[in-house]
């Protein structure tokens, strides 16, 4: 299989994927710990959702910082992956999905 580059320890997908977006969705818990999600864009459409803050560990997220090239999770839209990372988020916190869902507002 074919792979990014790594670049300062970290796999490009900005080149590999050929992104061309990407929103963050943050949280700061009660505890102080911070929910970092970076959704990302493909030109060809696709989404896929990279773990910024290493809070939970999951296959469905891309670590950019894996010693490991493990390809993400390709998200058909925009809406198919916010809903996932609100849903991890739910099942991994106190919070409730409807607290969280939707994050981004139209």
């Amino acid at each position: 299989m074919t792979q990014p580059l790594r670049i300062n320890g970290k796999w490009d997908t900005h080149s590999f994927y050929k992104t061309v977006s990407h929103l963050h969705l943050s949280l700061l818990l009660d505890n102080n710990d911070l929910i970092d999600y970076m959704l990302v864009e493909c030109a060809d459409g696709r989404w896929f959702i990279i773990e910024e803050s290493n809070t939970f560990e999951s296959v469905q997220l891309f670590d950019a910082y894996s010693s490991e090239f493990i390809e993400p999770k390709f998200y058909s839209s925009f809406d198919d992956a916010e809903k996932f990372a609100c849903k991890l988020i739910a099942e991994n916190t106190n919070l409730e999905f409807d607290e969280i869902y939707p994050y981004f507002e139209d």
